[in-house]
């Protein structure tokens, strides 16, 4: 039993000397500062722990140091940077469409231009029936309407100011009616349709009286006869307006 436990601690003190050796540590004495010896008795449950880690010291005294691999090295790949790609080469990459020129919108038709209306002609004095129409009058000044009325089978036209002159007897006394200052206008007649003209008479004059009135339409020669009182003195015409 003594040659057993004697052989046992030879090789664990073979075992430390060896790992010291490695580890680069001086030699550890046998004995303490005191000279005292560290042997002694070891019980058997130390023998067990002694003897179990034998051969692990063993295994790497046998084994050649170890060297840790660099970290960068073991960097997973998704750790590395990546190189941008450059922006045309993705461009690039990409489907483009095709180079040829976007169709042209259909042509609008033109409209035209719409031919514009066709003149009314100006009324002929075979189209026209004129009236005389006396208004009330008011101290100093007598009123009449002249009326225009379109007898024939087209729309006509009637501009400006009529003539207009008193009569006695079947003859002309006085003047024309003079023009107001009103500016005129073209009225359009349809058939049967009436425009009018508007005459004032200055009465405070010492003259006869008219027993009738001669009219002639504008743009045209056709002399109108009709009943009309009026003192024969200084009358004043309106442009034909209505219709």
């Amino acid at each position: 039993m003594g040659s057993r436990l004697g052989a046992r601690f030879a090789m664990i003190g073979a075992l430390g000397a060896c790992c010291l050796a490695l580890s680069g540590c001086p030699a550890a004495s046998s004995g303490d500062e005191s000279g005292r010896s560290t042997s002694a008795p070891v019980s058997g449950g130390a023998e067990a722990s002694l003897t179990a880690s034998a051969p692990s010291v063993a295994v790497s005294a046998g084994l050649p140091p170890v060297t840790s691999a660099p970290a960068s090295a073991v960097a997973s790949d998704s750790l590395l940077p990546k190189t941008p790609v450059p922006a045309s080469t993705v461009a690039a990459a990409r489907p483009t469409k095709s180079n040829r020129p976007a169709p042209s919108p259909a042509p609008t038709p033109s409209r035209g231009t719409p031919a514009a209306p066709s003149a009314v002609p100006a009324c002929a004095g075979r189209d026209l029936a004129v009236a005389v129409q006396r208004g009330s009058g008011t101290a100093g000044e007598q009123f009449a309407d002249i009326l225009f009325t379109n007898k024939g089978t087209a729309t006509c036209s009637l501009a400006g100011f009529p003539t207009v002159q008193l009569l006695v007897g079947g003859r002309l006394v006085g003047t024309p009616a003079a023009r107001s200052t009103s500016p005129a206008r073209t009225v359009k007649l349809a058939p049967g349709a009436t425009a009018a003209a508007a005459l004032t008479n200055d009465s405070t004059c010492d003259a006869d009286n008219s027993d009738a009135v001669q009219v002639i339409p504008p743009n045209d020669t056709t002399r109108f006869q009709a009943r009309l009182l009026f003192r024969v003195c200084a009358m004043t015409v309106e442009p034909i307006s209505g219709g």
